[in-house]
């Protein structure tokens, strides 16, 4: 665990853009959910673990549509850039602790710390722990 205090990310002050919705699959898991999708009505939304420090975890949530996320899913995306480029230009920076969101703030991709960004890694859909089932899927 960070001795250090994380630096605060500066961006428009938002509500949790998760909150209530449904998880839909655990993508990564090391001591707990790493990378998971959430649905939110009709919207799906990716959740990247990115930091902790003594008090605090912190998360990278992006909309995402269908299309991207399979293209994730089948290597074709990777993390960073999936991160780096969102479909609507921003994302959104979670602290919390707890299952309780203390501060969240809207953030232009572009404007991240890069220190935030996740690493050039695909992950491919056969390393997943379980594969998301949506509404719609057939299988």
């Amino acid at each position: 665990m960070a001795t250090q205090i994380m630096a605060i990310v500066t961006g428009e002050p938002c509500d949790n853009p998760i909150d209530g919705s449904v998880e839909r699959a655990v993508l990564d898991w090391y001591d707990g959910p790493l990378l998971t999708l959430h649905g939110v009505g009709t919207s799906l939304y990716l959740v990247a673990w990115a930091d902790i420090d003594d008090n605090t975890h912190r998360w990278l949530v992006m909309r995402v549509s269908r299309e991207r996320f399979d293209a994730f899913g089948d290597g074709a995306i990777t993390f960073s850039a999936l991160f780096s480029q969102p479909e609507d230009g921003h994302l959104y920076v979670l602290d919390g602790h707890g299952g309780k969101t203390f501060r969240c703030v809207r953030v232009q991709a572009s404007d991240l710390p890069a220190d935030l960004l996740p690493g050039d890694v695909p992950f491919p859909r056969s390393e997943w722990r379980e594969q998301p089932k949506l509404d719609g899927d057939e299988s």
